[in-house]
């Protein structure tokens, strides 16, 4: 089979032998590799493909770098992470949720299409209800009018033009709790949190979308502290389930101290900052443990005060 050799000229235009070569040959040729035995690493194993690969077909005998052939173990069934003595890779975070009660075969199919919350046009609304009769009068005169709006919540009446009465109002929005806040401004807040972003950038997505109104800087903020507070309490719900499993796992893999209230475990620490560089001054940092690598503790710090800062620059503090 022949060799190719590169050739290509430097900057001084002279030519530059590269060290790199390239068998030439077509692509239907029998390749042969080496795989290296996981239990030996001096022994070594040849495999042939028995069929060879076509740029329209797919290899019936194709074989990765650990010597498993993917299609037969595509086809296996996977029991306690082994498939008929070949070890399955298993994500962390597979391994994590292993550890709850967590169904990851819900998709979204399985989600009725009658729940949730939709972006409609008004325009769109008042053409569907014109085609409904008026009980009264049996007229198809029935208006859509909005009488009220709080954030992106509207109150919409049915009103009959015929009659002059009105058929009936309701929320576009169900409340957070009986005599709450609307859902979706909670939602919406929530959403803004998720994507780091605040209040102005909730302004104009609101004016971009041609929302009667965006939320007002108190109520942007009672939503973002509502937020804090629920996720405070789900956060210490979740650690104490935690722990849980944490001395059951130690319980397990070491039964002699599987009935002892208090066990030393090993744990390692990870944090990371709000943003990338060296611009960021808020983090959080994580304490993980070894075994079960589940977090069980977390901890936001900072290495800026407001506060000191403005008494060092000579500011003073307004008591409430």
């Amino acid at each position: 089979m022949p060799l190719k050799k590169f050739r290509s000229m430097n900057k001084f235009g002279r030519r530059r032998r590269r060290s790199s070569k390239v068998s030439q040959g077509s692509p239907n040729d029998t390749v042969s590799f080496n795989i290296l035995n996981e239990d030996d690493e001096n022994s070594s194993a040849t495999a042939r493909r028995s069929t060879p690969c076509t740029s329209t077909g797919t290899c019936s005998n194709t074989i990765n770098s650990s010597g498993v052939n993917l299609h037969t173990a595509a086809n296996l069934n996977v029991n306690n992470n082994q498939v008929d003595n070949v070890d399955v890779v298993v994500s962390p975070t597979a391994k994590k949720f292993s550890h709850f009660d967590f169904d990851s075969s819900s998709s979204v199919d399985d989600v009725s299409t009658s729940t949730g919350f939709r972006i409609v046009s008004t325009d769109f609304l008042q053409s569907l209800i014109s085609n409904l009769c008026c009980p009264t009068c049996h007229s198809s005169n029935v208006i859509l009018h909005e009488d009220n709006f709080i954030g992106l919540s509207s109150i919409f009446n049915l009103y009959c033009s015929i009659c002059e009465k009105s058929l009936g109002q309701a929320p576009t929005s169900p409340k957070t709790e009986k005599k709450g806040a609307p859902l979706v401004n909670r939602r919406v807040v929530l959403a803004m949190k998720e994507m780091g972003l605040g209040k102005s950038s909730l302004d104009t997505f609101a004016e971009v979308m041609d929302f009667p109104c965006s939320l007002e800087k108190e109520a942007f903020s009672k939503h973002t502290k509502a937020i804090g507070e629920a996720s405070l309490s789900t956060l210490d719900h979740h650690l104490e389930d935690v722990k849980q499993k944490i001395h059951l796992a130690y319980g397990e893999s070491d039964p002699s101290i599987a009935h002892d209230k208090i066990k030393n475990i090993a744990v390692s620490s990870d944090g990371t900052w709000h943003k990338r560089g060296f611009s960021s001054h808020y983090g959080v940092v994580a304490i993980v443990d070894l075994l079960t690598n589940l977090v069980i503790d977390s901890e936001v710090m900072s290495n800026y005060c407001t506060f000191c800062s403005r008494k060092q620059n000579g500011q003073n503090f307004r008591r409430i």
